[in-house]
């Protein structure tokens, strides 16, 4: 081999090392992972029919939750995409969702041109219609003092699912999902299969959703591998108009479909028969919003397990990432009702049957 060609060898080889090198830093530069969290701590006075209880609350307009979010490009508008967040008590340092690790969310999926798809734990379409339309301001809605958070029932999360999101076609937005039944020792073989469709439209400051849900559950206090099992069936709708000054919207929610239950009990996956809705308003006034809340709760068998919910809040952000609150929330209790409010991620103070029950809470959040 003569010099001419061992240099032109040696070109070619060190312009491919360079060409490497540089197509490996630009994938590189493609994939990325974010870590971000939310602490949310406030003060709650509350008296429910036993007394007057001062706490330190956490998660109360928006969860304590920290997370990972991380996406790989893959060329032709598509990523892969995952997402990881752990829900946990900013006042005692656990964790929330039963201990799970990343018992919030944890998904991997695409993202394209064709829509998302995710697999992993994931919220349902119900979740996302109510989190939109019950005063997201500030926060990601069904916060402290909004009538939906304390009467939504436990079909807001879903293990073992797939779930797809489209794309805006001509301002409609099409989502569905589908969680495999839950796998557990002595549980019968389909608790927890849920199905669930929604259509939403989006034209200017007018937005509207709608979604249909059936999800399997155990009519039983208690369940074993050979408990019967029915068919709960759950439709969502939402509306808001942004006039600008005031943001009014409407949610409401309606359970039926098999047999019916006394009680919501999240381990059978079961809620009582009934009907819910919020009327509220967003009322921006430059770095600070008001939100007011109105909804009421109906039990379809008993109507002396009703109540009715009713709050104002006053939302102050100092920063994109640092907002201060205060609000006052109220419960009308019927005889055989024990609603209470609720954050985001807190069970809120306990409340005697059939009585009555009003709080105020002063707080902050911080976002990093």
């Amino acid at each position: 081999m003569n010099a001419r060609n061992m240099h032109a060898r040696n070109a070619n080889s060190i312009a491919l090392c360079v060409a490497l090198c540089v197509y490996g830093a630009t994938v590189r530069a493609q994939s990325q992972v974010t870590l971000y969290g939310v602490i949310d701590l406030g003060i709650e006075v509350a008296n429910g029919g036993n007394g007057t209880a001062q706490r330190l609350v956490s998660g109360n307009i928006s969860p304590s939750r920290f997370g990972f979010l991380g996406s790989e490009n893959l060329g032709g508008g598509t990523r892969v995409i995952f997402k990881l967040e752990n829900g946990y008590t900013a006042n005692s340092g656990k964790a929330n969702q039963g201990g799970a690790i990343f018992g919030r969310e944890a998904w991997v999926g695409f993202d394209g041109p064709l829509g998302k798809i995710q697999a992993g734990v994931t919220y349902t379409p119900l979740l996302t219609i109510l989190g939109t339309y019950s005063l997201p301001a500030n926060s990601d809605g069904l916060g402290w003092g909004h009538a939906v958070n304390n009467f939504a029932g436990p079909a807001t999360r879903a293990s073992h699912s797939l779930r797809y999101n489209s794309p805006s076609l001509d301002g409609f937005i099409f989502r569905g999902e589908y969680a495999f039944p839950t796998v557990g020792d002595n549980q019968p073989g389909d608790i927890g299969r849920t199905v669930s469709e929604s259509v939403g439209y989006r034209n200017g400051a007018f937005s509207v959703d709608a979604a249909y849900m059936t999800q399997v559950f155990a009519p039983g206090t208690t369940i074993t591998s050979t408990s019967p099992t029915a068919v709960a069936n759950y439709v969502t709708y939402g509306a808001s108009y942004d006039f600008g000054f005031i943001k009014p919207a409407f949610v409401y929610v309606k359970n039926s479909g098999g047999p019916d239950v006394p009680a919501i009990n999240a381990a059978t996956f079961s809620n009582p028969h009934s009907s819910l809705y919020e009327i509220d308003a967003t009322v921006p006034m430059g770095r600070a919003v008001w939100l007011v809340s109105f909804g009421q709760f109906k039990k379809t068998a008993d109507s002396n397990s009703n109540a009715t919910d009713y709050g104002v809040r006053y939302n102050y952000a100092f920063s994109r990432t640092l907002t201060a609150y205060a609000g006052y929330a109220g419960i009308r209790n019927s005889s055989n009702a024990a609603f209470t409010i609720k954050g985001q991620s807190d069970g809120g103070t306990p409340v005697a049957t059939g009585s009555n029950v009003n709080a105020v809470l002063f707080g902050m959040q911080k976002a990093f």
